[in-house]
């Protein structure tokens, strides 16, 4: 595939402004072609301002297996503050 149009894949998937077929094309191009995909996603995410576009190439990096943007991604869990009590799990259920 043409580098410019794993580059533009990239852009697209830190657009807010894309519908959800062109964003899937996008993620399909980047997964497709990972090697290449992670140093542009890299660029991407560090020269974005904080916010959603930086949120989601922190996302795909995290899903293609980069480390990179965790410190967003923990941000982002830290910030969110509509938790519920959740459900305790366990391997010990009473019958």
């Amino acid at each position: 595939m043409r580098p410019e149009a794993i580059e533009e894949a990239v852009v697209i998937c830190g657009d807010n402004n894309v519908d959800q077929g062109e964003m899937l094309s996008a993620l399909a191009v980047i997964v497709a072609h990972s090697e290449q995909s992670i140093r542009l996603l890299k660029t991407r995410y560090h020269d974005s301002p904080a916010g959603n576009a930086k949120l989601k190439y922190a996302q795909i990096l995290a899903v293609l297996g980069d480390p990179t943007g965790v410190p967003t991604l923990i941000a982002a869990v830290d910030a969110y503050d509509r938790w519920d009590e959740g459900v305790t799990l366990t391997s010990q259920r009473k019958k």
